[in-house]
Parts: structure tokens; C-alpha cells; sequence
């Protein structure tokens, strides 16, 4: 496809909004639009029908902006909330764009979720061909090192990852086994990369969010990967790990997750997906309520923690969800088995004997995204025993190093990796430098790692190797590994050069070192295609 001297044409324009030119293709284009008013008309009418098609106001952008932006600046990329958005191309008219996603909505094997706001619960889901089950990795086993010899590195557990890949037109959204890259299952219509996903318990059912176009919205699913049902179970606005977060019950009935109503001011609230009968359920109607992951009880029960933002945050532990009326409101709360004043967000380990969760005063509006703390610290238990709420009130900064103006995290990526590892990203800090050389920290480009056997809990040093992530990239989401040895499979996402670009991503598998020993990049998952690849899970 050339660029013909004193022609108009709207077919290579097109291209170019679909990512299908080449580097001398775009160049031409470049020179032409610099002197032709005609076909710059064109290139904004064109990006016009891609914002109409959006089709709602832009709020809160997602919690990975800083990093972006940073990393932008840094390497002279342009910012990705200028990018189009990713639905579809924008070659043909508003009207034959518009019908490809009517029949988009109509044709795809997928239920349709709520969004915040609506509190009605799902249909039917429609039942996709079947599959093969998928099969489990097993942990990898440290091997003791012989009188003679090292110490005998076991492999690294392959994740499942999700590959958002394809040109343009045509994107597709796909569940890999990272052994081989083999496809497990072919998803419904992607509304864009997905950026974050939690794995059941049982390893049937995979959750996951996927980012919205230009809309600043995120859309939350549920797949069963062996039956191909997939359910939509709502759209929430972005902006926030603390909006981010699913959580699976530990029989993996019970998916747990909060949706903010990005159509008017009804706030945020918890939400319930049951496997059992693919429902979807609003858990509450209080307009500032947030999930938190499951407390998994000695004999195997889970009992939801749900929180509420507010300048002074409450949490709460419900009772047997079965015997609950939902919505929850305001006065069902009294029935809460244990009650933790200004505790936010509490996140649990799997065995449920150790947990994370947050300090400090939460902004909350109506009229935008309460996604932040002013100013606040997570905290860490290691031991919690019979009295959650009294073990909170023993809890020790995350952050052990941190002292001048510790209170001044505004929100944190966390994740545990089963019964002792655990992962901190994307730190937002607005406090004073902690660091004496004038480096960033807490740093929002680094990755922490550490353990509950660690009584250090996280310093400055427990930060990955700068060399995991790639130069100019920023970290989506980490996943790590059930194992004896320390393995993450971190999503890392790049900058676009150009508005023009699909976004791209790769999963970087990690094995952990600590002292002087690097650590080791055991294998990058992608693909050739153009495209997203990632978030990853662990079987």
C-alpha cells in the first residue's frame, strides 16, 4: 500500500487507524498529512466515529497511568490515553461500525453482566463447545545440594496466560498453557487487553478484567475453562488496584469483587459471582463498600471480608453468605461476626492464618472515582490466630524502612502467593524520599518480594532486580508460583510509540535470588502476533 503523489486516499488512512501500515507506509502518510488539509479532515473524522463509538464520558484512568506516563516521557512515547480505542477498526462508516457491534453483543457465546448500579442478577450462560481438562502443573521440588556439587535448580511451573493478539481487525483473546503455548480456550469478544485474573481454587474457573477502549472503564468475566461458559459480570470505572481485585472462595464456589458505577454517582460496591448456578449477585448496596479476599478457616470454611471507604474505614467479616437477604445495607452489618475499625481492604493468605490490609483515611465522592487514600500504610499480621481484629491492632508496617511521613501511600498492588510469599507493585507514595541517594522510594516502577517467615517484612533491598523488567516498561500485574523456590510471572506492558500502535505486553518468568545472586529470567511468554500478551495465573 503506497501513498500516491496528489491523491486523497482514504483507504490508506484507514490503515493507518488499524495499525496495518508499515514504518515507510506511516512515513509517507506523515508527509502527506502535513500538507494536506483534506485528508487531515479525514483522519479526524475517522477518529471522531472512534470516540462516538465509545460511546460514554471518560473517568478515572487506570492505576498504571503513572508508569506509563513515566515511562513515556523517558523514552519519547506518546501517552496511552491518546491511543484509539480497541473494539474495532474505524474504516467503514459510524453506521456499518456501529451494526459490527450490535451484532458483536448478539452473537457472542457470552452472558451479559450488570453494571454497578443495576443489582439484577444474570440469566443462563450459553455453553460453548467442551474441552479437554486442563491439567495441573505440579510445584517444583528444591533439591539438596550434593557434598561435591550446587545446589540442583528445579524448573520453573509454567503459568496459564491470557494472549491478547492479532491485527486490528480481527483481535483475538485467548488462554495459553505457558508449557507449550497451546491454546486452552478461546474467549468471547475482547473489549481490550486484559490486565488482571485470578484462577479458582479448583483450577476450573478463570476470572479476569479486561480494559474498555477509550471508555476508562474496565469489564470483569468469568470463563469456565473446561465447559466454555463464559459470563460478563459487569463493568466498573478504573483507576484503582483496590477496584482490581478478584477473589475465590476456597472451594471456588464464590467469586468476590467490587464494581464502581461508572453511569451516575451510586459509588462503589461488593459483587458476587456463584458457580453454582453462574448468578451474579449485587452483595451490597451501601455505595462505598469494597471487596477483600476470603479468610479461609481451619477446617476449610471461607467467610468474605467486605470493607467501606470512608475517612475513617471499617471492615467487615459476613456470616454464612447463604443465609444472608441481598443487598447487603447499612444496618444488615450489625450481623458481621467480627468487625476491624480503620482497617481497609484486608487480603488474605490462603491458609488464612496471615494477612495484608490498609491504614489511613479514604477519599470518597460520588462524583468520582474513590480510588485513592489521602494519606495511609499497609500493614501486615503474620500470625492472626482465634481474634482477627485484635491481631490487626498488632500489625506491623509492610513497609519496615519506611519512617519520615510513613503515612503517605495513596494506593498498592498486592498479592500473596499462597501460605508465605507475597508481592507489592505499582507503590504510590506522595511522602518524603526515603531513599539517601535521591532515588525513587517507595518506587512505583519496582517490584517488592518477600515472605511472612521474613520478620523484616519489606525494605528497600527486598525490591527485584532492575533487570526484570524490561527498560521503559511498566509492571500490569504478578503472579507467583506455588512452589518451594521463588518463581513470578510478571506482565509487563510498553508504552506505544505512536497513537497508532496496539498496546503490547509480554510475561517475564522469574526465579527469585537474594544477597549478591542475580536473579534469573527464566523464559519470556509472548508471541508473534501483534498484540497484548498477559496477565498470567498458576495452576
Amino acid at each position: 500500500m503506497t501513498m500516491r503523489p496528489g491523491k486523497h486516499d482514504d483507504e490508506l488512512i484507514s490503515a493507518s487507524l488499524t495499525g496495518d501500515l508499515s514504518e515507510d507506509e506511516q512515513a509517507a502518510l506523515d508527509r502527506h498529512l502535513a500538507d494536506c488539509a483534506r485528508c487531515r479532515e479525514t483522519l479526524a473524522a475517522f477518529a471522531e466515529e472512534r470516540r462516538l463509538i465509545s460511546g460514554m464520558r471518560h473517568v478515572a484512568p487506570p492505576r498504571e497511568m503513572g508508569a506509563r506516563v513515566r515511562a513515556g516521557i523517558e523514552h519519547g512515547a506518546t501517552p496511552w490515553w491518546r491511543r484509539p480505542g480497541l473494539l474495532v477498526g474505524i474504516g467503514a462508516s459510524l453506521a456499518t461500525v456501529t451494526a459490527a457491534v450490535l451484532a458483536v453483543v448478539v452473537l457472542g457465546d457470552i452472558t451479559r453482566g450488570p453494571v454497578a448500579s443495576s443489582g439484577s442478577p444474570l440469566g443462563s450462560a450459553s455453553v460453548g463447545a467442551s474441552i479437554a481438562a486442563t491439567a495441573s502443573a505440579s510445584p517444583g521440588e528444591t533439591v539438596a545440594p550434593s557434598p561435591t556439587g550446587p545446589a540442583v535448580v528445579p524448573e520453573a511451573i509454567p503459568p496459564y496466560y491470557l494472549a491478547y493478539a492479532g491485527p486490528r481487525d480481527s483481535v483475538a483473546l485467548t488462554v495459553r498453557d505457558g508449557s507449550n503455548g497451546s491454546t486452552l480456550r478461546e474467549l468471547a469478544t475482547p473489549s481490550g487487553p486484559p490486565i488482571n485474573a485470578a484462577l479458582s481454587p479448583d483450577g476450573r474457573w478463570l476470572a479476569y478484567i479486561t480494559q474498555v477502549g477509550l471508555k476508562g472503564t474496565n469489564m470483569y468475566w468469568a470463563m469456565d475453562i473446561q465447559a466454555g461458559i463464559e459470563v460478563q459480570l459487569g463493568e466498573s470505572f478504573a483507576g484503582s488496584p483496590f477496584l482490581e481485585g478478584l477473589f475465590w472462595s476456597a472451594d471456588g464456589r464464590f467469586l468476590l469483587y467490587t464494581l464502581g458505577d461508572w453511569q451516575g454517582d451510586a459509588g462503589t460496591d461488593a459483587w458476587l459471582f456463584d458457580t453454582t448456578d453462574r448468578s451474579v449477585e449485587q452483595l451490597t448496596r451501601l455505595g462505598s463498600a469494597y471487596a477483600a479476599a476470603w479468610r479461609t478457616e481451619s477446617a476449610g470454611r471461607s467467610t468474605a471480608w467486605i470493607s467501606l471507604a470512608a475517612q475513617d474505614p471499617v471492615s467487615y467479616e459476613l456470616p454464612d453468605l447463604d443465609g444472608l437477604s441481598l443487598p447487603l445495607r447499612t444496618s444488615d452489618l450489625a450481623q458481621a461476626s467480627t468487625k476491624a475499625d480503620g482497617v481497609f481492604q484486608p487480603l488474605w493468605n490462603r491458609p488464612g492464618d496471615a494477612l495484608i490490609f490498609w491504614r489511613g483515611s479514604m477519599q470518597f465522592t460520588t462524583d468520582a472515582c474513590p480510588c485513592e487514600l489521602l494519606g495511609g500504610s499497609p500493614y501486615i499480621v503474620g500470625n492472626v490466630g482465634s481474634d482477627p481484629a485484635a491481631a490487626m491492632d498488632d500489625a506491623t508496617p509492610l513497609f519496615s524502612d519506611v519512617t519520615i511521613g510513613a503515612n503517605a501511600f495513596t494506593s498498592a498492588a498486592i498479592t500473596w502467593g499462597g501460605t508465605d510469599a507475597y508481592a507489592v507493585w505499582d507503590a504510590q507514595w506522595s511522602g518524603t524520599p526515603q531513599s539517601s541517594d535521591g532515588s525513587a522510594y517507595p518506587d512505583p516502577s519496582r517490584i517488592y518480594f518477600s515472605h511472612v517467615s521474613d520478620d523484616r517484612n519489606i525494605r528497600a533491598g527486598h525490591a527485584l532486580d532492575l533487570a526484570d523488567v524490561p527498560d521503559g516498561a511498566y509492571v500490569s500485574s504478578v503472579a507467583i508460583a506455588p512452589s518451594d523456590v521463588d518463581f513470578l510471572a510478571i506482565t509487563v506492558g510498553f508504552p506505544a510509540p505512536d497513537d497508532l500502535a496496539v498496546p503490547k505486553a509480554e510475561v517475564r518468568v522469574i526465579k527469585r535470588n537474594t544477597g549478591n545472586v542475580a536473579d534469573e529470567l527464566i523464559e519470556t511468554l509472548s508471541g508473534s502476533q501483534k498484540g497484548w500478551f498477559g496477565p498470567a495465573v498458576y495452576p
